[in-house]
């Protein structure tokens, strides 16, 4: 019984404690339900004032016959070069992994920016999205896009018009490019304002990133096939010949497969579309934070404020 007796006390005592808070609350009901709706408010302006922002996705596949071949051509090349005795340059065996690095550098972005003169300004100047013109509005402010013009005034570092290092570091906090470990599929992703662009910077990533493999592949394989052909050329035993021209014939089929083969290195399994629906702002979202907190601070408020009024009298006092 005795045991009991403090925790009832203890439950007593927060009791009462709520009341005085309720009826704190009650006598102060103008001034508390005021700033709540001010905060409520706040909420509901600040997340108007956002712009709707746009997810365009893609899930890729790593070529399979990209895959087959570059692992025939690396069994010729561990076994048949130390059978021959000669050097070869090394084969790497999964262009997808490297091709998903590639994709992160910012030497990959310069590409993309020399082959898109808006992809800079689309990243830093953008302010809104027409939908009925289906065009990215600028700030005119920092650009002006009828003239091409960049007129924005920063501090150094940045320059007046923007560095690809600059454009960058936006670019990657609205790309994402994931490679999932069990089924080796690739799934990117760009979000901005514009539903447009978000679906194109994704297409123009993949072709090229498949185009760059391909060529720099392509390139290799005829260096490496004129390498084989001189080597040929040097000796008269029938079995060197023999594995040399094993070996031609790999890099030929890997120069047929670039020509021939669009997808050389990502397959598209679900193409970037054109989002119809926002992905963010969460508006409700904004504004119930954006209450709760009013409901937070009015709290604190109404409970401090007789309290803080009578202190600042008796030091007036």
């Amino acid at each position: 019984m005795e045991n009991l007796q403090p925790k009832s006390n203890n439950l007593f005592s927060l009791k009462n404690e709520l009341i005085v808070l309720f009826e704190t609350i009650l006598h102060n009901k103008k001034l508390f339900i005021g700033v709540v709706l001010l905060f409520s408010l706040f909420g509901v302006i600040f997340s108007l004032l956002l712009p709707n922002i746009y997810l365009s996705k893609a899930t890729l596949s790593p070529s399979a016959e990209n895959n087959d071949l570059s692992q025939t051509i690396a069994r010729n090349y561990s076994g048949l070069t130390s059978l021959a005795g000669i050097s070869l340059p090394s084969v790497e065996t999964n262009l997808s992994d490297e091709a998903v690095e590639i994709i992160r550098t910012l030497s990959f972005f310069s590409k993309l920016v020399d082959s898109n003169d808006s992809l800079i300004p689309n990243l830093i100047a953008a302010k809104k999205w027409d939908p009925m013109e289906r065009k990215i509005k600028y700030d005119e402010n920092i650009y002006l896009s009828d003239k091409d013009l960049w007129i924005r005034e920063v501090d150094f570092p940045k320059q007046k018009i923007p560095t690809y290092q600059e454009a960058f570091a936006i670019f990657k906090e609205n790309f994402v490019v994931i490679k999932d470990k069990q089924t080796g599929f690739i799934r990117i992703s760009f979000k901005h304002l514009s539903p447009d662009f978000s679906k194109q910077i994704l297409d123009e990533i993949i072709f090229s990133i498949n185009q760059q493999i391909k060529d720099r592949e392509k390139e290799k394989a005829k260096r490496t096939l004129e390498y084989l052909n001189a080597e040929m050329q040097k000796t008269n035993l029938a079995e060197i010949k023999e594995v040399l021209s094993g070996l031609a014939q790999a890099e030929i089929q890997t120069i047929s497969l670039a020509e021939a083969t669009e997808d050389f290195v990502f397959k598209v399994l679900d193409e970037p579309h054109i989002p119809e629906e926002k992905s963010e702002p969460n508006r409700a979202f904004i504004v119930i934070i954006n209450t709760f907190l009013g409901f937070i601070l009015s709290t604190i408020f109404v409970l401090f404020k007789e309290p803080v009024i009578k202190l600042v009298k008796d030091i007036k006092d």
